[in-house]
């Protein structure tokens, strides 16, 4: 049991690493928000979204394991429906 309390406490301390990321992710997206709204661009790019969506799929893990892959790119997916849902709703809000 102890075990497992030490693999869940680096369970923990991951997800304290993608929290710190996603808002990261966050704050570089409404940079770009502000810089293609500067300009009249468009904000969303479905290339960019595509590449993204499929960056992890020639990594070695991924490749030999398609449910692995099928989850990063729903992870990746979801990832961006959420960031560009906040960026929607909260326009230039402050992290």
């Amino acid at each position: 049991m102890k075990k497992i309390k030490s693999l869940r406490k680096d369970i923990d301390l991951i997800h304290t690493q993608i929290f710190k990321l996603v808002l990261k992710r966050i704050e570089k997206t409404q940079e770009i928000k502000k810089i293609k709204n500067s300009h009249n661009l468009k904000f969303i790019d479905t290339k960019r979204e595509f590449e993204l969506i499929h960056m992890f799929d020639q990594d070695k893990k991924i490749k030999s394991n398609p449910e692995l892959k099928k989850m990063i790119q729903k992870i990746q997916k979801n990832i961006l429906t959420e960031n560009k849902k906040y960026l929607k709703k909260t326009a230039n809000a402050k992290i």
